[in-house]
Order: structure tokens, then sequence, then C-alpha cells
């Protein structure tokens, strides 16, 4: 695992804290643990509140999961 998917568990997590609680329920709770588990202990990423969640400053494979958590769990 490169420190760059560790980041992007980090921005993925907070980017759920700004996804409505019904749709953050259909993702497997093993899933959401192994982000936890998982992410950079020092990175800390700041979501804009001024942007949408499309339009935040994130790594590309924090988008990659983030689409494809959504296309399998919640579409």
């Amino acid at each position: 695992m490169t420190d760059i998917d560790k980041k992007a568990y980090v921005e993925i997590r907070e980017l759920l804290k700004h996804v409505r609680p019904e749709e953050v329920q259909r993702i497997p709770q093993e899933e959401l643990d192994f982000f936890d588990k998982n992410k950079d202990p020092n990175y800390k990423f700041k979501f804009d509140d001024s942007k949408n969640i499309s339009e935040q400053d994130v790594l590309p494979q924090t988008r990659e999961v983030f689409v494809n958590l959504y296309n399998k769990y919640v579409k």
C-alpha cells in the first residue's frame, strides 16, 4: 500500500462525512473499517465547505475509490 493510498483513505472518510447518512449506511462497515485502519494518521484533509463534493481538491485515487463506492453500494 502506498502513501498516496493511505492519504486517499483519509480523504474518503472526510468526504463521506458530507454524504447523506442513509447513503453511507449502504457501504459495508468492513469497507469503512478498512479505510480507518489503513489511513495515514498524519495526513490532514480539510473539506472546503464552499465547494461541493465533486469540486473538492482530492487525489485521483480518492476520486476513483469514491466513484467505485457510489456505483457499488449507493447507486
